[in-house]
């Protein structure tokens, strides 16, 4: 994860997404070689994680094997996909479905907070269980579903708030004193 905070951190400070028409020829190779490499990688670790007592490639399951799949799968795979949006969101249609996304990342750590709390609902045993019973389909659109629904609340919430519920506490415990919260 450091690795992942590094590349962020070194985008962030080189300014690399606000100069994207001079940058394009490097975002169009990390889209390739991201899902190149990305896709491949995580469909093995899916296959692998779906029956760990299976042998693949000839390969015993000791775990090494996992490792190796998630770090050639999910960094690339999710570099591919922040810049596959990063071009989308040139177009005028990926600026309209930007301004309809919006509300969800002003209200960020409400909605990991709201996600983590329905996944672990739905999917862990102390509450409906359906962890493991389900296969990747359905968690893909029990995501969407979830994703759509923070849709429509952020944008409900924030047209009375000016932020989420936990960005409010967390501003008003960084400032050390209330913030305003209606608009």
């Amino acid at each position: 994860m450091l690795g992942v905070f590094l590349i962020g951190y070194v985008i962030g400070r080189t300014n690399f997404y606000t100069n994207l028409q001079q940058n394009k020829k490097i975002v169009h190779w990390v889209i390739a070689i991201g899902f190149f490499v990305g896709l491949p990688a995580n469909f093995m670790l899916a296959r692998y994680m779906s029956a760990p007592g299976d042998l693949y490639f000839g390969l015993t399951p000791d775990g090494w094997l996992e490792t190796v799949s998630y770090a050639l799968g999910v960094v690339p795979l999710a570099l591919a996909y922040v810049a596959t949006l990063m071009l989308s969101f040139q177009t005028k249609l990926g600026q309209k479905l930007l301004m309809i996304v919006a509300p969800v990342g002003k209200m960020a750590f409400t909605n990991y907070i709201m996600q983590s709390l329905i996944g672990s609902f739905v999917f862990l045993n102390p509450r409906l269980g359906y962890g493991g019973q389900v296969g990747t389909v359905y968690y893909t659109l029990f995501g969407l579903a979830v994703f759509a629904f923070q849709v429509i609340l952020s944008t409900i919430w924030l047209s009375y708030f000016q932020y989420g519920p936990v960005e409010w506490v967390w501003r008003s415990l960084t400032y050390g004193k209330r913030q305003p919260m209606l608009h």
